[in-house]
């Protein structure tokens, strides 16, 4: 259960890394209806494989210690009901591909009405506006609907998949106990007997059910792994979610510097050229400096910035800060 909570969180932060860092091209035909599947969805199904991680060697343990205890009492008649429990495997194998197929039917169809249902909420107020609520409606019960028909098909094979764990130990005792008896006339069913193979093959029911069982959900936790596999690689920038891709030689050059400037907007006339004087020195990437001053027969500015001084660097992040009408 640990080591499936850490890969859980593990995903859904590589996950998140991810979305931050694509490019426009991996962006492309990628909605909230796949990411939020991702996060809440596949990377459980991972975590569901994890906590019973360890029956892929419990489960054959258990079963191989049964198998001897029953050959030890019953001798060779217990082939029967081993025999009935191995020919189970290719067609779980059979069942359990039938439904990775049908899970990957339903999954485009889940991933488009949680992506139809985002849109919906986060434009509401247009939705209320202009009257959609009945066409979205519409819209969202057709792709449930689609979806529930998946999904009772895959809740179907999961169910014959659960039936088949639970009627394999019937049969492998009732197929064991007549072959005991019709092998030779001295073979006689005591009370000690029959009621240890009753045992033996009860204990055996439980790693067969959870075996199939987890077989179900590794299915599934496949399916996800290969969905999270064709997200992760997609197309991203290498330097983060702004795209700058850092340099040790360019971080922390200087791309712009302003020098006690001012800076004028508007006006009406009657100012004097002193008023409207910039200075701008600017280094580009290219070392290359320029003096911009402007000076003129300007009319004086309705609004001002006086002794302006910046310095723009690679690799640092900016923001202008101030409240409602401070001239951002």
């Amino acid at each position: 259960t640990r080591t499936g909570i850490r890969l859980r969180a593990a995903l859904i932060h590589r996950l998140y890394t991810s979305t931050l860092h694509l490019s426009p091209e991996g962006r492309r035909r990628l909605h909230l209806g796949e990411l939020t599947n991702l996060v809440a969805n596949d990377a459980q199904k991972l975590f569901d494989v994890m906590r019973e991680a360890h029956l892929f060697w419990s489960a054959p343990l258990q079963i191989a210690v049964v198998s001897i205890l029953l050959l030890v009492i019953l001798g060779p008649s217990c082939i029967a009901g081993i025999a009935i429990f191995l020919s189970l495997v290719p067609l779980v194998k059979l069942v359990t591909t039938k439904m990775a197929a049908v899970r990957s039917a339903r999954m485009p169809v889940a991933d488009e009405r949680v992506k139809l249902c985002s849109e919906v909420l986060t434009g509401i107020k247009i939705t209320k506006l202009n009257f959609w609520e009945e066409a979205f409606l519409s819209r969202i019960s057709e792709l449930r609907k689609q979806e529930l028909q998946q999904l009772r098909k895959e809740l179907f094979v999961w169910g014959f998949t659960l039936l088949l764990t639970v009627l394999a130990p019937v049969l492998a005792t009732a197929a064991t106990f007549a072959l005991y008896v019709i092998s030779g006339e001295e073979n006689v069913l005591t009370a000690a007997d029959v009621f240890g193979v009753l045992c033996l093959f009860s204990a055996l029911r439980f790693p067969i059910n959870d075996a199939g069982k987890l077989l179900g959900n590794a299915s599934a936790a496949y399916k996800a792994l290969l969905r999270i596999h064709e997200f992760l690689i997609r197309d991203s920038q290498s330097g983060g979610a702004t795209g700058w891709r850092e340099d040790s030689e360019s971080l922390g050059k200087v791309l712009l510097e302003i020098s006690e400037a001012s800076f004028a907007v508007g006006g009406n006339g009657g100012g004097s050229q002193d008023d409207m004087a910039v200075k701008v020195e600017c280094q580009t990437t290219t070392d290359v400096n320029m003096n911009v001053a402007h000076s003129g027969g300007s009319p004086a500015a309705a609004f001002v910035l006086k002794d302006i001084s910046v310095t723009i660097e690679t690799g640092r992040f900016y923001a202008v800060v101030g409240g409602v009408g401070a001239g951002k």
